[in-house]
C-alpha cells in the first residue's frame, strides 16, 4: 500500500496546488513531500553541481512508494509563475532547461515513477491520474 509520495518538477509546474488537492481529495491520507531526489539530480546537474549518482539507486530502494513527475510546457509555466509574481529560477539554469531535464522522466519504465505533462490538464484531472495509479 502507497502512504509516501513525492511530487517533483520545474518551478511553476503546479505541485503545491496539486498536493493541497490529493490532501483534499484523500483527506491527508497520504504523506506527500514536495521536491525530492529528481528536483536534487536536475538542479544539480543543471547548475554543474556535484550530485551523488547513488541518489538515483536511492529513488528506487527508500521509503518513497510513487513518484510524480510534474511537467508543462514553457509558455504555461511561464504563465503560472508570471501570476504568482514568482520569476526566481535557481542560479545557472532557465525554465526551458528544467523542462527538458524533467522530461527525461517520461521515459521512465520504473513502476514507481508517474509521468504527467500537465500542459492541457486541471489540477483535478492530474490528481485523478495519480489516484488512478495508486488505486492501481
Amino acid at each position: 500500500m502507497i502512504k509516501f509520495i513525492s511530487l517533483s518538477g520545474p518551478d511553476g509546474v503546479g505541485k503545491t496546488s496539486t498536493i493541497q488537492a490529493l490532501h483534499k481529495a484523500t483527506n491527508y491520507k497520504y504523506i506527500i513531500y514536495d521536491r525530492d531526489i529528481p528536483d536534487q539530480l536536475c538542479y544539480a546537474k543543471l547548475a554543474n553541481r556535484y550530485y551523488d549518482k547513488d541518489w538515483l539507486n536511492y529513488m528506487y530502494s527508500n521509503d518513497i512508494q510513487l513518484y510524480v513527475i510534474l511537467n508543462s510546457n514553457l509558455e504555461k509555466i511561464e504563465e503560472r509563475m508570471k501570476q504568482r509574481n514568482d520569476n526566481k529560477v535557481p542560479k545557472g539554469t532557465t525554465l526551458e532547461q528544467a523542462i527538458n531535464y524533467f522530461s527525461i522522466y517520461r521515459l521512465s519504465t520504473a513502476s514507481n515513477i508517474l509521468y504527467i505533462d500537465n500542459s492541457n490538464l486541471t489540477v483535478d484531472e492530474v490528481v485523478k491520474q495519480i489516484l488512478t495509479k495508486i488505486r492501481g
